[in-house]
């Protein structure tokens, strides 16, 4: 959650956020959301120990079901729909600390958001954990491989090494912790910007300024169209549309001409 809360805060700032940010966002996770971090917790460890008493129920009731099928195909049953059930857990609530930590908000509200943003953009939301992934799973190949190739060649210069393959054991695995590791929270970050782009588009709809870039708006596939008049000023253009003062994340020139500019 301190580390969304970094990503949140430079989203929302516009790539400008104050100093130290994820030390600040540590600090509101630690005085304002442990309670909500716990809570989060609690759920899936109660998910978790259903599971481990239908393993419990399976273990001890073997000769039972070789005589009744029906039983057996029961706990099957029971175990995968527990197993699916953690899944959704464990998403619901990795997204509620996002979005905690984006709003402030109780673990609850979170939730439903969660259920409102998946409802409403749960398409675009799924390609991109899909990439995310896909992306993952390439980076973790690329820092195993290229770590074990580089002992391998370092381990090979020594001289008494009567086998290479221990070492180069012990190499893959801490790599792939390590790249997990860092992975883990350039993961996190395109989560975090993905949640936000999707709240951005339904709180700052049109009159109002969408806080996210071009460049975000054109890999999203977002049609964003803004009218300009010649030598309008960028705060001028703001004061038009929405009435009032409000930050833009679109810089216009101020020797365009009245035309239609749309980022795609």
């Amino acid at each position: 959650m301190a580390i969304c809360g970094a990503f949140a805060e430079w989203y929302w700032t516009q790539g400008q956020p104050e100093s130290m940010p994820v030390t600040k966002s540590l600090w509101r996770t630690v005085r304002y959301h442990l309670g909500t971090i716990a809570f989060g917790s609690l759920l899936i460890a109660i998910v978790q120990f259903i599971r481990f008493i239908l393993e419990y129920i399976d273990s001890q009731t073997k000769k039972l079901q070789e005589k009744n099928k029906g039983l057996k195909y029961l706990l099957i049953c029971l175990k995968c729909a527990v197993a699916c059930f953690e899944r959704c857990v464990k998403y619901l609530t990795r997204n509620a600390y996002i979005i905690v930590s984006i709003q402030g908000v109780g673990f609850c509200s979170a939730g439903m958001a969660v259920f409102n943003l998946l409802s409403k953009h749960g398409a675009q939301i799924a390609m991109s954990s899909t990439i995310s992934a896909f992306l993952m799973f390439l980076g973790k190949i690329v820092i195993m491989g290229g770590c074990t190739v580089i002992g391998f060649l370092w381990l090979d210069t020594l001289t008494g090494l009567s086998s290479p393959v221990l070492p180069l054991i012990c190499i893959l695995i801490l790599s792939y912790c390590v790249g997990s590791a860092f992975l883990y929270v350039y993961d996190l970050g395109i989560e975090t910007i993905l949640i936000s782009y999707c709240i951005d588009l339904e709180e700052n709809k049109p009159p109002r300024e969408y806080m996210f870039s071009k460049e975000l708006a054109k890999a999203a596939g977002q049609k964003v169209v803004s009218k300009v008049k010649h030598g309008e000023h960028p705060e001028d253009i703001v004061k038009r549309k929405s009435g009032g003062t409000a930050s833009s994340a679109y810089v216009v020139p101020d020797d365009s001409s009245e035309e239609e500019i749309d980022f795609l």
